[in-house]
């Protein structure tokens, strides 16, 4: 990280920030191209937990390339001033580096349903039917290399 002073280095820091973000941005390379897209997720034990549709462009990138990145933003905010040159922003970010994993297991995707589920509603335990589990896809994130940074402007 070019700025240090801004760098959080606290593992247990990096993993309550990860609780308050609802939203985290999944960063693919198609063959060289980037490809970002915005996604629901948890965070737990040094992985991400994603939902998506069973298809699509990010599976079909998953398929040839797993190597990805995630990245959230907390608390952004915008601050103006007199000057142009003076505006800033206030925020803090986490972004993560790993490789990603569909869930093929009904066992490990009830799992991460439920953790998804504890994330967005606050209630640990739900109970999905086999036919529920077959629909949906979950990719687990597992991370190599997390960090994340405060910026006051």
């Amino acid at each position: 990280m070019r700025r240090s002073l801004k760098e959080i280095t606290d593992p247990l820091t990096i993993e309550q920030l990860l609780q308050k973000a609802s939203v985290c941005h999944l960063g693919l390379s198609d063959n060289g191209q980037p490809y970002v897209v915005p996604m629901n997720y948890t965070y737990a034990g040094k992985s991400f937990y994603l939902h998506c549709a069973l298809e699509g462009r990010k599976i079909d990138i998953l398929s040839q390339n797993n190597r990805v990145c995630v990245e959230v933003v907390i608390d952004y905010a915008l601050e103006s001033a007199d000057s142009p040159c003076k505006w800033t922003t206030h925020f803090t970010s986490v972004i993560g580096f790993g490789r990603a994993f569909i869930l093929e297991d009904a066992i490990e995707k009830e799992a991460a349903l439920n953790k998804l589920m504890e994330a967005y509603t606050g209630t640990p335990e739900h109970v999905f039917s086999p036919q529920a589990l077959k629909r949906v896809c979950l990719i687990r994130v597992d991370t190599d290399d997390i960090r994340a940074k405060a910026s006051n402007g």
